[in-house]
């Protein structure tokens, strides 16, 4: 709750203004009406600047790599909701084979925490996201992934771990999210071939049906788990 209070003056301490202690009074209503007034806009339009402003933004680089653009959506989901948050955002996407430039260009050493986005390769992140971690000493660090194969928790929390321990040790892990993602067609495509060399193989078949599982994904439940469990970490 926010409250508006307002001095009303005595007569003696507006002696010799010129103002009458009613005139006073009649200022002391206005203030007041304009500011309730403001108020009641605030709270059926959402709250303005003048009341969330709480200091300066928050600054946050997002640096990833995506190989059939599921990591990338999920960056611009997070992307989109710091922003929302009143935030300064950098979201690049981790160029191969040249580290620093995409530290430089996601603004790394000015930011108040870094989310690093990879896609799951062989259980793990692959070098270029391995080589941005490395430098990444003295940084709050939020991770955030996704995979092909997915769905337990527990899977995703083996990943993570994975991928938090190629950050230096003064490096605060902050937390991490994972997701399952869509497969290329030419998995596919390799699973079938696989199952026609052996047919009724059920490994081969849970892979089909994985690939089946993991189409629509990433949805709009996985970007707003992933959403809110970086707010939270962040807090925000």
């Amino acid at each position: 709750m926010r409250l508006f209070v307002v001095w009303v003056l005595s007569s003696k301490a507006v002696a010799g203004t010129g103002m009458t202690e009613l005139s006073v009074c009649d200022t002391a209503k206005r203030v007041v009406w304009v500011a309730v007034r403001r108020f009641h806009l605030g709270c059926l339009y959402g709250e303005p600047s003048w009341i969330t402003r709480k200091g300066p933004s928050m600054r946050y680089a997002i640096l990833y790599n995506s190989a059939s653009g599921n990591t990338k959506q999920v960056a611009e989901a997070l992307e989109r909701a710091l922003r929302a948050a009143n935030a300064e955002v950098a979201c690049v996407q981790i160029a191969p084979g040249d580290t620093c430039a995409t530290i430089d260009a996601a603004g790394v050493e000015g930011a108040d925490a870094v989310l690093v986005g990879f896609w799951c390769d062989k259980g793990t992140c692959t070098q270029e996201v391995a080589d941005v971690l490395a430098e990444l000493g003295g940084k709050r660090v939020f991770l955030f992934g996704t995979a092909g194969f997915g769905g337990a928790p527990e899977y995703f929390e083996r990943i993570l771990m994975g991928v938090r321990a190629k950050l230096p040790e003064d490096a605060e892990y902050l937390g991490g999210a994972m997701c399952q993602g869509k497969m290329g067609a030419g998995v596919r495509r390799r699973y079938e071939a696989m199952l026609a060399e052996k047919p009724g193989d059920a490994r081969i078949q849970g892979m089909i049906d994985n690939f089946d599982a993991a189409l629509p994904h990433p949805d709009d439940d996985d970007l707003g788990r992933i959403v809110q469990t970086a707010k939270q970490a962040l807090g925000l």
